[in-house]
């Protein structure tokens, strides 16, 4: 079932595609080492065991995800014509646990912590490239997904291009948004951009480069959660300089 739901054409991007059978695939591991091996037996009762046990482990905000995984997955397969499984009550009428609010501060690097972060790549020479993704994630917003697939062509004199590849929803890729979008730049990351560009080659940025960014934040006294902090500071600097939002 979990297989059949994640395959279906969504319009998901490939991260929310990967999540969704990750967080599957582990209930159902867990269901299965538990003996439970039918959706009726899904009951409030074992839901809550298994909320217990993966509180252990991971915050309130991850066991939301996880159930609101399952809760939909469910659901689909129950509306499926024939279905695949009974609708599961119990899950579908679970409260979402109360996540802890986050300081978001801590999260967003300056301008400065940017360029020191990329600075720190640059005492690397074979790692040069990821401090060109540091400053480029930082000056456009793009997500590390997207910084991965530019290509030439997407950048412009004027602006750097996003936009969805043509094919089926299930195997074609798509930002969040599945829309295209410009983001106009300056000369100064236009330049930027193009040199991404030349230096990835086929490189991309994977879950090896987030360590690897996590270290060159150390390096630099710094500490980042992953690359889309560099998002945030996108938006925080655009929403300091009186950029409107839309």
């Amino acid at each position: 079932m979990i297989e059949a739901y994640v395959s279906a054409p969504h319009g998901w991007t490939a991260r929310t595609k990967r999540s969704a059978s990750q967080r599957g695939t582990a209930f159902v591991e867990w269901c299965s080492a538990h003996g439970l091996e039918r959706p009726d037996q899904l009951t409030s009762k074992e839901l809550a065991r298994w909320r217990e046990e993966r509180l252990g482990a991971v915050s309130a905000a991850t066991v939301n995800r996880d159930e609101d995984v399952m809760r939909k997955a469910f659901r689909w397969a129950s509306e499926q014509s024939p279905p695949l499984c009974a609708r599961v009550e119990a899950l579908a009428q679970r409260r979402r646990l109360r996540e802890s609010k986050r300081l978001q501060l801590e999260l967003i690097p300056s301008p400065a912590e940017v360029a020191a972060i990329a600075a720190a790549f640059g005492r690397h020479p074979e790692h040069a490239w990821l401090g060109l993704a540091v400053l480029l994630g930082a000056a456009t917003g793009l997500r590390r997904e997207e910084l991965s697939r530019l290509r030439a062509e997407d950048v412009s004199d004027e602006w750097v291009r996003v936009y969805p590849e043509e094919g089926a929803h299930d195997e074609a890729w798509s930002g969040k948004s599945h829309r295209e979008r410009r983001i106009p730049c300056p000369p100064e990351t236009i330049e930027l951009a193009r040199r991404w560009v030349a230096a990835r080659g086929e490189r991309v940025l994977a879950d090896s480069t987030t360590r690897r960014l996590h270290k060159a934040a150390e390096l630099a006294g710094l500490t980042v959660k992953g690359w889309h902090d560099l998002r945030r500071t996108f938006a925080t600097e655009a929403v300091r300089a009186q950029v409107p939002l839309h």
